[in-house]
């Protein structure tokens, strides 16, 4: 049974795979203890925690059974590949449901061992990790360094298995990472590169990874791709073989899509991609989904619904999801604005405080967009000299990206504020 949900496993059967590990595993229980029969086992729990998380998910409680039994199984036994393998589930499992910092340090753990025993595929595994860690906790210029590093490390080794989904998604965080950073020209470039490498690729998590929403298209103003991308995946013959949140996550673009479009359906949509989302106890991306869900309610004129949405994933410690926190203070002040206009006082704080956050954090785009923000209520306050002055100095720091939507916004707003 183990090895027939190791095969099934291998062909990116996760229901079968499931079926055969938990019936060999439930077998395995009534045999006698020994060395042997605990190889076995670690061997088993190990595929059932890979196979838990394509099928229900990387924040399951059986995944994080799975892999927390192997680790038990495996330290007696002294550093290997296996302890890697479920230290490597286990910091999975944290990450996905938000602990971002628990997540690094175990990254930390499992890139240490992976040095002391020589293993280049479960070093890279842990390199990638602690790149996006890192993104996600808006120490951007340290992440960016690391996925450059990530880049060159795949380059040199063998396109096995394991590093299949990493091929794509390092791609996609780097995107995300240099958009961030005020470099949108190379960030699409770099979500165009996770879109082939998914292509071309023959494991179906893979597949998905390339097509699933990517936010430097979000935020570009990219929305053709990201409705492409939704489509595609939500339409793939090898969509039922994934865990639900692929489908979910395409379904809460489309509504965006259809909500930005001034169609109030889009609302429902999202509301129900993320409840499906919520149910696999998907901890990590909630400062996306909210600002996202956001968006939507203010382009239908639900204002309430939209400050409600930001207040929700605002307390960013909820998730450590710090690279999200200088656009959720500045979409908050928005929304004030739009709600009462003489709402001025404290959206221009949050302006201020969005500003303060994204130099911080060195996230220029986000800097670019709070200014922007700020210069319009200013501009309305008479102070349009101050206005021109700083929306100049961080729209002339960017030396590409200028088709993309928010440069353009910016450019147009100077014009007006030069006129």
């Amino acid at each position: 049974m183990g090895l027939a949900g190791e095969q099934a496993l291998q062909r990116s059967a996760f229901a079968e795979a499931l079926a055969h590990l938990t019936t060999g595993l439930e077998l395995l229980k009534t045999l006698p203890e020994s060395s042997a029969r605990d190889d076995q086992e670690i061997r088993m729990q190990l595929a059932l925690g890979d196979a838990s998380i394509s099928a229900m998910g990387p924040a399951s409680d059986q995944a994080e059974a799975a892999f927390s039994r192997a680790y038990e199984l495996c330290v007696p036994k002294g550093e290997s590949i296996d302890l890697l393998r479920a230290l490597s589930g286990i910091r999975l499992v944290h990450s996905t449901r938000g602990a971002t910092r628990k997540a690094l340090e175990l990254t930390r753990e499992t890139r240490e061992i992976a040095r002391r025993i020589n293993d280049p595929i479960q070093a890279a595994i842990a390199h990638a990790a602690s790149a996006t860690y890192l993104s996600f906790l808006g120490e951007l210029t340290q992440g960016r360094r690391m996925l450059e590093e990530l880049i060159e490390l795949l380059r040199s080794l063998p396109d096995v298995r394991n590093l299949q989904v990493i091929r794509v998604t390092g791609p996609t965080i780097h995107g995300r990472t240099l958009w961030l950073l005020g470099f949108p020209d190379q960030a699409l470039k770099q979500v165009r590169e996770s879109e082939i490498i998914g292509h071309r690729s023959s494991n179906s998590l893979a597949k998905a990874f390339g097509l699933v929403f990517k936010e430097a298209d979000i935020w570009s103003g990219n929305f053709a791709s990201v409705r492409e991308n939704a489509q595609a995946l939500l339409e793939a013959p090898w969509a039922a073989e994934l865990n639900p949140l692929h489908a979910a996550r395409a379904d809460l673009a489309r509504g965006w899509l259809l909500a930005k479009q001034g169609q109030s359906e889009g609302i429902a949509i999202i509301r129900d991609g993320m409840a499906r989302i919520g149910a696999t106890r998907y901890g990590i991306y909630r400062s996306l989904f909210g600002a996202m869900l956001a968006e939507a309610c203010a382009a239908v004129g639900q204002i309430d619904e939209a400050l409600s949405a930001v207040d929700e994933v605002l307390p960013i410690a909820q998730t450590e999801e710090r690279y999200y926190e200088a656009e959720l203070n500045r979409l908050r002040g928005e929304l004030l604005l739009m709600q009462d206009a003489s709402n001025g006082a404290q959206a221009e704080q949050l302006f201020r405080t969005a500003i303060e956050i994204a130099r911080s954090q060195s996230a220029k785009s986000w800097e670019l967009r709070a200014t922007m923000s700020l210069a319009r209520l200013l501009d309305k306050q008479g102070k349009r000299v101050e206005a021109r002055a700083m929306l100049s100095e961080i729209y002339n720091w960017f030396t590409e990206g200028f088709d993309t939507a928010d440069l353009r916004d910016a450019k147009a707003l100077l014009a007006e504020l030069n006129g």
